[in-house]
């Protein structure tokens, strides 16, 4: 993929879907991994004592990341 997750998420920031709420959470974290890789990026969610909810909304905008920029 030509774009980054991390890249993708930022062009969503300003939307109200899904995307829009994790982007946000995202930019508010500086310790957030630059990866790709969705296990990676769910291991620091857990390691930071992340909700189920917040786990799922990550799972769900990786699959709309695969998809746009796929």
């Amino acid at each position: 993929m030509s774009i980054t997750f991390k890249q993708w998420l930022e062009e969503q920031r300003h939307t109200t879907l899904e995307s829009g709420v994790l982007a946000r959470d995202v930019a508010a974290d500086p310790d957030w991994p630059d990866s790709d890789d969705l296990e990676d990026l769910v291991l620091y969610l857990d390691w930071k004592g992340a909700s189920d909810e917040a786990v799922a909304r990550l799972r769900y905008v990786h699959v709309l990341y695969e998809v746009d920029a796929g």
